[in-house]
């Protein structure tokens, strides 16, 4: 995708997106070839934003850098924000489930990796992929599949070879996959296959 221009970085803002669970930046990113950012560093605290200065147009005083100003010196300790587009408060957990959906994608995205997005009618699929249904492949030492449930209804997808979770590695192989609703998963095909 880098180079395809334009290039995005997906970062979805936090301070005023509602998101339906922890996985949902990945679920907009990974089938992509794309992996979202996380703000890190020195944490902000929002001090500044309480400096009676001119604003730049769209930032306003007693906003978001008000907030984060009360929610620093409420939780000194933390766990802190890092950024603008963090909510308040920030998820403590969202390093850990960045640093776990970033293996996965390591493994997908290695140097040398052809990446096919947005598959639909495929011999890679034992039945037509459900509505809302995204699949993406990606080969490199091995093959991959993503798929991404963008539904509000769980769906069920079975693949003509045998796959295991590559975050599972010890699951028994399987065609058959139900995907939860807004839900994504990382398959690597078995040598079985």
């Amino acid at each position: 995708m880098k180079n395809h221009p334009p290039y995005l970085v997906p970062c979805i803002h936090g301070s005023i997106a509602k998101v339906e669970g922890p996985d949902e930046h990945f679920l907009h990113a990974i089938p992509y070839m794309q992996f979202p950012l996380l703000q890190a560093g020195r944490p902000l605290t929002g001090e500044r934003g309480v400096i009676p200065i001119p604003r730049l147009p769209g930032v306003t005083e007693n906003g978001f850098y008000t907030e984060a100003w009360k929610y620093y010196q409420a939780h000194p300790n933390g766990p802190y924000l890092h950024g603008g587009w963090d909510p308040i408060p920030p998820d403590p957990d969202s390093r850990p489930i960045h640093k776990r959906w970033l293996r996965q994608y390591q493994e997908i995205a290695a140097d040398g990796t052809w990446a096919f997005l947005e598959i639909s009618d495929s011999d890679l699929f034992a039945t037509p992929l459900p509505a809302d249904f995204v699949a993406s492949a990606f080969a490199n030492r091995d093959l991959y599949l993503v798929l991404a449930n963008y539904g509000r209804s769980p769906q069920q997808v079975t693949t003509a070879d045998a796959y295991v979770p590559i975050d599972e590695p010890t699951t028994p192989p399987s065609k058959h996959w139900p995907l939860p609703k807004r839900s994504l998963k990382i398959l690597r095909r078995t040598e079985a296959s």
